[in-house]
């Protein structure tokens, strides 16, 4: 009977063992996807969120009477894209402190 019992404690801890491996590998395979996933929604709203920002640039130099193609009007664009540069580095100095 010792044998049988003893067969039974190993049989069950390499059961544990097995479904502690698998529920390990299914967390990893879940953090993975969610990542890649989330990493492809930020791509995408970092790309939306661009294509706005030009238009409203756009928008910007056009009211102030910059026909688009004239160097002034992209003379306006790079003044612009300086402001925005500017600001978000003020946001990543306050970041930091």
């Amino acid at each position: 009977m010792t044998g049988t019992t003893h067969a039974h404690h190993s049989h069950s801890g390499l059961r544990r063992a097995v479904t502690f491996a698998a529920i390990v590998l299914l967390g990893a395979v879940f953090m993975l996807w969610a990542w890649r996933t989330a990493e492809g929604a930020r791509a995408e709203l970092d790309q939306q969120r661009a294509a706005e920002m030009i238009s409203e640039s756009r928008a910007l130099c056009e009211k102030w009477g910059l026909p688009a193609g004239t160097p002034r009007f992209i003379e306006c664009l790079a003044d612009i894209q300086t402001v925005r540069d500017r600001h978000v580095q003020r946001l990543i100095e306050d970041d930091a402190l």
